[in-house]
C-alpha cells in the first residue's frame, strides 16, 4: 500500500471516528438534559403537593 493511500485512509478513518464521537457526545448531552427535566418535574410535583397540603392545613 502506498504512503499516499495510507494518508487518505487515515483521514477518512479519523473523520468517521470523529463523527461517531460527536454523535455519541450529542446523545449523552440529550439524555442528561432529559434526566434534569424529569427531576425538575418530579421536584415541582412534590412542591405542588406539599403546598396544597400546607394550605389545606392552614384553612382548618
Amino acid at each position: 500500500m502506498a504512503t499516499q493511500e495510507k494518508i487518505q485512509n487515515a483521514r477518512r478513518t479519523y473523520r468517521t471516528l470523529n463523527d461517531e464521537n460527536a454523535q455519541y457526545k450529542k446523545l449523552i448531552f440529550e439524555l442528561r438534559k432529559r434526566v434534569k427535566r424529569y427531576k425538575l418535574s418530579q421536584a415541582h410535583q412534590i412542591c405542588v403537593k406539599g403546598s396544597k397540603s400546607w394550605s389545606h392545613n392552614q384553612e382548618q
